[in-house]
């Protein structure tokens, strides 16, 4: 009787957990919003739905079913839309009908986060976060640019030798990645900034927008321009898209004067940093599938750089981001942030803050006897644990020379400069190896680095300082044995004559070193001389 007693409770308690479900909740910012809110104030926020697969396990379930990026976007695209339409029904029809009544406005379902973009009046705020169907309504943070640094050695340059390669494409082994015939062909890099200067010398002929498909390769949701642009009211620095855009790909072709990590790589750009009532969120979703169709991938960025971020001090740990991160690098889109501006420890800007995210610093000098970070790019560790190493790498930081709005070219510093070489860097490695994972480049370019400091990794400096042919060595996959035999030319020497056997080989798999062959076989009729038992090839 004990037993059946224990066992009806167990029930109980089952079936009461069973039917229990947590509502969802305001956000502490919108909290505080509503204190001073009039009710009938319409206010923009984002209403957020429970993930029934986190984007850190979609990830993981795209790259172990299936072998290309192509098929790992195609799946992961449809079911991110997918769920989005299944998850979100209820809560569209509850908001189309507030709508009517006058309480909410500017209703987007989006699919690449499971949430919906909505201005909902003040009065509803708190009724609408207790669904069970919700997990939080919060606000909509703006994105914004890294101030560049009070000190970063900005100057007009506008004087350039001929076939002169600037010191910092140098200092990260660009140059002598492109005479390995890795120059960014074939792949295509995004900008996520206060717009570019599309018609810049360096940079009009690697527009990808020339294809035909303008809305594919340019992102302008508040003035709907067809043709790249910066835009002048992009905070105080309208130029700071089109100069970190340059440092990814830009090239003169009619002066051959080339600024860019990745030259022969296309650019695409969306203009939503520092733009009043741009969205983040919008811009995520179009580069994650700029055309709209998943069957194709030619579209679809390597890589996002990212120079902007929130100060700690203002988002602190928020995982506001973190969902669109992970679901377009799931896609396979890697994302490189500037670590920040704020030159002391535990100051790495948000999102980069973030254990995942992939940060990076910005070097001053840069020579045999001495590699210093500049004075004031962010440093870690990781806010978010206390432990993670930040930032991930560095790079050039402090008098890059790139394309400029006002004047052709302008050296500038800060982080903002640092990370597009890395996002370059990028889509030198996916030229290397197409269907290469996120991660895969991630961790290539940390084991290319140049280790710097007294131990590495260390919250200074990351990794250290990429080089990119060390990285594209690491991406490349471990030699596989594929050596032949070409040629063995021994013809029909006469009984008891000798003879002369070239032996030719090829290797059609990686790099090997070391080969050599012995000589075996016969009926014992034939002889070998001493020093042709063994053959040596080499490397």
């Amino acid at each position: 009787m004990k037993k059946k007693r224990i066992l009806s409770c167990l029930i109980l308690i089952l079936l009461g957990l069973s039917s229990f479900s947590t509502a969802g909740t305001l956000s502490s910012n919108l909290s505080a919003t509503l204190k001073t809110a009039a009710n009938g104030e319409r206010i923009p926020v984002l209403v957020i739905l429970p993930d029934r697969k986190d984007a850190i396990s979609l990830k993981e379930k795209l790259v172990s079913s299936y072998a290309t990026r192509a098929e790992r976007h195609n799946h992961g695209m449809r079911y991110l839309q997918r769920r989005a339409d299944d998850d979100q029904k209820g809560i569209l029809q509850e908001l189309h009908r507030m709508e009517t009544a006058g309480l909410a406005a500017k209703i987007k379902s989006h699919w690449l986060i499971n949430a919906v973009t909505a201005e909902i009046a003040a009065s509803e705020l708190e009724k609408l976060a207790s669904r069970k169907d919700l997990l939080e309504v919060g606000l909509v943070p703006k994105a914004v640019g890294i101030a560049p640094p009070k000190q970063s050695d900005e100057s007009p340059d506008l004087t350039k030798l001929a076939g002169e390669i600037e010191w910092n494409i140098k200092a990260i082994g660009a140059d002598s990645a492109w005479r390995l015939g890795y120059t960014g062909a074939g792949r295509l890099v995004c900008s996520f900034d206060t717009g570019v200067k599309g018609i810049h010398p360096a940079l009009i002929n690697g527009w990808k927008g020339h294809d035909g498909d303008s809305a594919a390769a340019w992102f302008d949701p508040i003035y709907g321009e067809s043709f790249p642009h910066y835009i002048a009211n992009a905070g105080s620095y309208p130029w700071h898209g089109t100069h970190t855009t340059g440092t990814m790909v830009g090239i003169d072709n009619v002066t051959g004067d080339t600024i860019g990590v990745a030259p022969e790589a296309k650019w695409i750009a969306a203009g939503v940093i520092d733009v009043p009532g741009a969205s983040i969120i919008d811009a995520f979703e179009w580069a994650a599938d700029p055309d709209g169709d998943p069957n194709t991938i030619s579209d679809v960025p390597d890589v996002i750089n990212h120079s902007w971020g929130i100060t700690n001090e203002e988002f602190g740990c928020n995982d506001y981001f973190w969902a669109m991160i992970d679901n377009s690098e799931a896609l396979g889109i890697v994302n490189i942030f500037a670590a920040g501006n704020d030159g002391v420890a535990g100051s790495i800007s948000n999102p980069a803050n973030r254990p995942e995210c992939f940060a990076v610093g910005a070097l001053d000098s840069i020579t045999t006897t001495d590699t210093l970070i500049a004075n004031f790019s962010s440093l870690g560790p990781s806010d978010c644990d206390g432990t993670t190493t930040k930032p991930d790498v560095v790079a050039p930081g402090v008098a890059i020379r790139s394309s400029y709005t006002t004047i052709p070219y302008y050296s500038a510093g800060g982080t903002s400069m640092a990370s597009p070489h890395v996002s370059g860097a990028v889509a030198l490695l996916r030229q290397a190896a197409p269907d290469a994972t996120v991660d895969e480049i991630k961790q290539a370019l940390k084991d290319g680095c140049i280790p710097l400091g007294e131990s590495s990794p260390n919250d200074t400096m990351g990794y250290g300082l990429i080089y990119i042919p060390a990285a594209i060595e690491a991406l490349a996959p471990a030699a596989t044995s594929d050596l032949r035999v070409a040629g063995f030319n021994h013809g029909n020497p006469d009984p008891g004559a000798s003879a002369s056997i070239p032996v030719y080989i090829t290797n059609k798999g990686g790099q090997l070193t070391d080969v050599y062959g012995i000589i075996s076989g016969g009926t014992g009729k034939v002889t070998y001389s001493a020093d042709a038992d063994s053959l040596y090839f080499g490397t």
